[in-house]
């Protein structure tokens, strides 16, 4: 619970800080929305993601075996939206936000390291995330649909629990589809992204104290409703 409503609280700092303002200023412009340069707005969404395992043992982090011990955790994820036209195809959206997930992780066989003890290990995660992607898009009537490519920077916010990040800063390759519907005041759209770490742990574990470790370094997929105006 802790771990949610400090999550909560930085949606919070991030709607003020990303949202409120530029919302206010596009108020004076009476364009319709498909004109418009600019637009702004929130997202809610759905992702799922393989979390690998590691333990460190001597100094080093080795990794479990990943056909028993990479865990598939769900995460509810909530972001802001800035979106710029580059083109009549082509737009930039930026989506800084924030992921929470709440998973624990049980052993079911023996190579797990004899020094571990074999209980539900727990992973509560609030991770800030910065989503940098190009949309390609085209026009069907009020429908507008799109594909897009991108990083996604990753990071750490607050872990506490019995398996701790392995890696605080995790960098992401997107690709994804979606279709955003135009109405008079708003833009609504539905995304469907995978994405994919592209860094891998280091083998470093002299300044680690926990026995494990999680590391996001698999795949992810998302699904998302968006608001823009």
């Amino acid at each position: 619970m802790k771990v949610l409503l400090q999550g909560i609280g930085m949606l919070f700092l991030s709607l003020v800080s990303f949202y409120a303002v530029p919302a206010f200023s596009q108020t004076q412009d009476s364009g319709a929305l498909d004109n418009r340069k600019f637009l702004y707005g929130i997202h809610a969404g759905f992702t799922i993601n393989t979390l690998n395992l590691y333990h460190v043992q001597n100094g080093v982090v080795h990794a479990l075996d990943k056909d028993k011990h990479s865990i598939i955790s769900p995460a509810f994820s909530i972001a802001t939206i800035s979106e710029v036209r580059l083109s009549h195809n082509y737009s930039l959206r930026v989506m800084p936000g924030v992921s929470i997930f709440n998973s624990t992780w049980e052993p079911t066989d023996s190579s797990l390291p004899a020094s571990l003890p074999s209980y539900k290990y727990k992973m509560e995660v609030v991770s800030g995330e910065l989503p940098v992607e190009v949309n390609f898009r085209t026009r069907i009537g009020k429908l507008e649909p799109y594909i897009s490519t991108g990083l996604c920077y990753r990071f750490d916010l607050t872990s506490k629990a019995s398996v701790q990040p392995l890696n605080a800063h995790d960098l992401h390759f997107l690709f994804g589809y979606g279709v955003d519907w135009y109405t008079r005041y708003v833009k609504v759209g539905f995304m469907f992204r995978a994405g994919y770490g592209l860094f891998s742990p280091g083998t470093d574990g002299s300044g680690l104290a926990n026995p494990l470790y999680y590391h996001n370094t698999g795949s992810t997929l998302a699904i998302g409703l968006n608001i823009e105006a």
